[in-house]
């Protein structure tokens, strides 16, 4: 710039007084010069210039850099201690995460319409953490996965510092009404978690609910007759939808076919049989014994009269014997022909 009457010289130095460079050229200094402000040193009698930097900029307000090594106060274990105690109500795991130090990482990777997956559920600190994330306009999901270990074979060999502890929880557990698995502490957390984000924040809309499943073993001969199974002969096989569990099979297929994991089926009744309804496929999973011919009237009742048009039927097939399947085949096929626009299939699935 053109030296002007009544104008201080400013000249790049260093602090020991050695000849230094601008960090900016001309062109840039003229841009953003509203940037530039004069500072008067007292220690070397002379200005200097500082640069304003602004946290918003372009538009969006701008980040810092985050630290190599996080030693803040707030994430140390003791501040997760405190904070679990006081949503359960009594120290029920040992040495938990704060849930400030999971929103921080999640600030940190600007998580937003994403599953925050943690395969060390634990006290379900990170599914506290991700519903707190999503108040602020994200949209995440969360899946946590615990070993479901008893309480009371660990009680058993456990420290003597931690069977008080250990103790506790269980007792707590059972007065809930839960199984004293380790699991049912973080199902507890979550469910406290997700009322206490409800009453601070009554205007936020999002979804705070969340499914919760077990793994069980098979029974022994299980897999083998599944090997052996014969969709032809109807007597090979003793398998029955009990064996894996109703909601199990339900929810395998609702995620499998685009529903996800939240929403559900609505119940419908065929006569006397029980069939659920998502979006374009009906589920027949209870066993046949309750399934005859009044139900597959009421089937096709549905389809010629009420605004009903699944265009798939998906049967459990170690529910549905060969007969019966061969019926509403066939009774099918006649809706068919007096409805030529109409596209049904029947899905077998086991």
């Amino acid at each position: 710039m053109s030296e002007k009457e009544g104008w201080e010289v400013v000249v790049p130095q260093k602090s020991d007084g050695r000849d230094g460079r601008w960090m900016w050229g001309k062109e840039k200094c003229y841009k953003e010069i509203y940037r530039l402000v004069p500072r008067f040193v007292k220690k070397r009698q002379e200005y200097d210039i500082d640069i304003k930097d602004y946290l918003e900029r372009d538009n969006s307000e701008r980040n810092t850099k985050r630290k190599t090594i996080w030693m803040d106060k707030e994430i140390n274990n003791q501040n997760g201690t405190t904070e679990l105690k006081a949503l359960l109500g009594g120290e029920y795991a040992d040495y938990p995460k704060p849930s400030k130090y999971i929103n921080m990482i999640l600030s940190f990777a600007d998580a937003q319409d994403c599953i925050v997956l943690d395969f060390f559920g634990g006290s379900a600190t990170t599914a506290d953490s991700v519903m707190q994330h999503c108040t602020s306009e994200r949209n995440c999901s969360f899946v946590l996965v615990q070993l479901p270990f008893n309480l009371k074979d660990r009680l058993e060999n456990c420290d003597a510092s931690k069977k008080k502890t250990i103790e506790n929880t269980i007792n707590w557990l059972e007065s809930l009404g839960h199984p004293t698995t380790y699991d049912y502490v973080g199902f507890e957390r979550i469910k406290r978690s997700a009322k206490k984000i409800h009453d601070e924040n009554p205007l936020f809309a999002g979804d705070l609910g969340f499914k919760h499943y077990t793994l069980e073993e098979p029974k022994e001969d299980a897999l083998l007759q599944m090997e052996r199974f014969d969709p032809s002969n109807d007597l090979l096989t003793t398998l029955e939808v009990k064996d894996f569990g109703l909601e199990t099979v339900l929810r395998t297929w609702l995620v499998a076919d685009g529903y996800g994991l939240t929403d559900d089926a609505e119940e419908v009744m065929l006569g006397n049989y029980k069939a659920y309804w998502k979006g374009d496929h009906i589920y027949m999973i209870n066993s046949d014994c309750d399934f005859d011919e009044s139900s597959i009237a009421a089937l096709m009742d549905k389809y010629n009269g009420e605004p009903f048009s699944p265009h798939n039927i998906v049967i459990f097939g170690y529910s549905f014997g060969f007969t019966h399947r061969e019926e509403l085949q066939k009774n099918l096929r006649t809706l068919k022909e007096g409805n030529k626009t109409l596209t049904v299939n029947i899905d077998v699935r086991y």
